[in-house]
């Protein structure tokens, strides 16, 4: 990702055609009802233009992030009902607008929740039996990952490492890994529900 791709123009002339055809692989997977499929063949195909999308608009990389990741969450939950009436990439870019307009201007009477204190005191049996099964559960969902993907959230969540430093370690553009590291939040969090676990 270290160049920015072409913003599709879907009125050019052939291109309307040329992008259906590269968005057959989600149109499959949509119509015999594998989201979770369809969900990965639009992450691979639009990833990288949703995040220069996003970037284009908030001017943060960070915010670029979390759009792109609360885009195609969102387009996850709204795989259902995509009627198919246009683009597969027209659809993400309207999501996209409207995940950037909710980052940039947020609305009166949103606030941000903080977290309850913890209590004073050790956890209990109990909680200690869930946090050791959730770790499990996140070790197979980590594992289904891909070894890029699976490196770089290890990296920046386990290890604390900031995405210049992993810049530097993996030679890889900020901006890349940071879109692989959306793109695999996106993942683990499916697999996570799938399992019955909830962030």
């Amino acid at each position: 990702m270290n160049q920015e791709p072409e913003f599709p123009r879907d009125n050019a002339p052939g291109r309307r055609a040329i992008r259906f055809k590269a968005e057959e692989p989600v149109r499959r997977a949509l119509a015999t009802h594998e989201l979770g499929a369809a969900l990965d063949a639009l992450m691979d195909l639009y990833g990288d233009m949703i995040y220069w999308w996003c970037y284009r608009r908030l001017r943060n990389e960070d915010a670029a992030s979390d759009a792109l990741q609360e885009t195609f969450t969102r387009a996850f939950h709204g795989l259902r009902q995509f009627r198919g009436d246009s683009l597969l990439s027209t659809w993400l870019v309207t999501i996209a607008r409207n995940v950037c307009c909710d980052i940039a201007e947020p609305r009166p009477g949103d606030r941000v929740d903080t977290p309850p204190e913890t209590p004073e005191g050790s956890p209990g049996p109990h909680d200690i039996a869930v946090s050791e099964e959730r770790r499990r559960l996140l070790a197979e969902c980590l594992n289904k990952l891909t070894f890029n993907q699976r490196s770089s959230v290890r990296a920046h969540y386990l290890d604390e490492m900031s995405f210049v430093d992993m810049e530097a370690k993996f030679g890889v553009a900020r901006a890349t890994l940071q879109a692989r590291v959306a793109r695999a939040l996106i993942r683990l969090r499916r697999c996570l529900a799938a399992k019955g676990v909830t962030p």
